[in-house]
């Protein structure tokens, strides 16, 4: 619906005018018409917009503000869980009387901030006139309010009721005033039934995205878990494993956050931005976002294939790093890059048996996955049995099959004195079987979460 508004600038007999409810009726249906309007009205339009938008018979007019404001836009935004794009006008409707307790919180803070009074959990806080500097304050007052400190992405991508979900899933119930303020009703939503959250950590340009996974209640456990997942396809695959490893970790008193790195699953960046390099400091990141969200101090690193190489690289470089699980790691990325390069070469012939590889400068593309040249380089220096600093006191091996790189790096590792628990399992081959069959290897899960948990 188009419309345009005219406001004289003669004076006007209203002795036959309309009145105010009249009136209002009026321009409620010519704001939900599709057809193009124009209304004349004596007297400027957002000044008169602000004065009516108080009253509670205007509901609709609670966002008039002034012309250039953002909330007057109505940018479409993709919902990143379904691929959707969605509008202000075709949102799905979350009135105030259905908010969580921690929604209203948060609802009235971004009143106070935006001068806003009619929100939905759905509403975003830059999409209705927030900016940088006011989402700092929000983020204070939050934290004031809840004792959660949600970071500055968190607020740039999630709507009102994913923050809240955040903060639910990040503090135990906060009392105030005799009111209980997050809610510990097991029906309140499946979210907070399985303790899982969905969140994004880091800066607004290069945020991370991440599975928090609550700890079960009653079992304290003085370590967190990051997980650091496999690269390409390899993690495709491996996906329901680490989910289900974050939530058996869980079950057993542990908190436990898993990542996409930056450049890779619904991170911010692109496949070229994917580095070694990138991955050591988006590990340090992680660590310190579960530290922040638990309270842990002390953080143990799970690691699948390429992940497993850099967590033991990240041991090297930080402190608090209780133990290390490396789970099939890359041992030499020489031999990785050979492996990719051969399982590409029979993919390409099995599916597009006449297709060519077509040749870009910088680059070696991988089941659909991109190297960067900066990669293929830190991986043809990378070894792990040329390491000499120590890792972390405390360091689980796991492999398939045995072979003859992992023996060598375990016997380097023996060498550096640490508490080495090597097992071979048996199971399915997660990193090149059909993502398809989504094959958990239990046994292997089942090895992780006993030697995590034994004293």
């Amino acid at each position: 619906m188009a419309a345009a508004v005219v406001a004289p600038t003669q004076s006007l007999d209203l002795s036959q005018s309309l009145s105010n409810e009249e009136g209002l009726a009026a321009l409620e249906q010519l704001l939900v018409s599709d057809t193009a309007q124009v209304a004349v009205m004596p007297i400027n339009w957002h000044t008169w917009g602000k004065q009516v938008a108080a009253l509670s018979t205007a509901p609709f007019l609670s966002h008039v503000v002034a012309p250039n404001s953002r909330a007057n836009q109505t940018k479409a935004r993709p919902n990143h869980s379904t691929g959707e794009v969605k509008t202000a006008s075709t949102k799905t409707a979350h009135i105030e009387s259905t908010f969580s307790p921690t929604e209203i919180v948060i609802a009235d803070i971004w009143r106070q901030v935006l001068g806003v009074r009619q929100l939905n959990a759905h509403d975003n806080f830059f999409d209705i006139g927030g900016n940088s500097l006011l989402a700092v304050e929000v983020i204070s007052q939050i934290e004031a309010k809840t004792g959660a400190r949600l970071q500055p992405a968190s607020v740039h991508v999630q709507t009102l009721g994913q923050l809240a979900a955040s903060v639910e899933a990040t503090q135990p119930p906060i009392i105030s005033n005799g009111t209980q303020l997050l809610p510990t009703d097991t029906n309140h939503n499946a979210h907070h039934q399985n303790r899982e959250s969905p969140i994004y950590f880091g800066s607004y340009d290069e945020y991370l995205f991440g599975m928090y996974y609550q700890p079960a209640e009653g079992i304290v456990r003085d370590f967190g878990v990051v997980i650091c997942p496999p690269w390409g396809q390899e993690y495709i695959r491996a996906h329901r494993a680490v989910h289900q490893l974050g939530l058996r970790l869980s079950n057993v008193g542990i908190s436990v956050l898993r990542f996409d790195y930056y450049g890779t699953g619904d991170s911010a960046g692109d496949d070229l931005s994917s580095t070694i390099g990138q991955g050591l400091q988006d590990i340090s990141m992680a660590m310190d976002e579960l530290r922040a969200r638990s309270g842990v101090k002390n953080i143990v690193l799970v690691g699948l294939r390429l992940g497993a190489t850099m967590a033991a690289l990240a041991g090297v470089s930080r402190q608090n790093v209780k133990g290390l699980v490396l789970w099939d790691p890359v041992v030499s990325g020489s031999d990785y890059l050979d492996e990719l390069k051969e399982w590409h070469r029979k993919n390409l012939w099995y599916y597009l048996a006449d297709i060519k590889p077509a040749s870009v400068p910088h680059r070696l593309e991988v089941l659909g996955f991109a190297l960067s040249e900066t990669l293929l380089d830190e991986l043809r220096q990378l070894d792990m049995r040329t390491l000499r600093q120590e890792m972390t006191d405390r360091i689980l091996l796991v492999e398939r099959q045995a072979s003859e790189a992992t023996g060598q790096l375990r016997a380097h590792l023996q060498n550096q004195n640490v508490k080495l628990q090597y097992q071979q399992i048996d199971g399915p081959q997660m990193w090149t079987e059909n993502p398809d069959k989504a094959l958990v290897p239990h046994q292997t899960l089942e090895a992780i979460i006993a030697w995590m948990t034994e004293e």
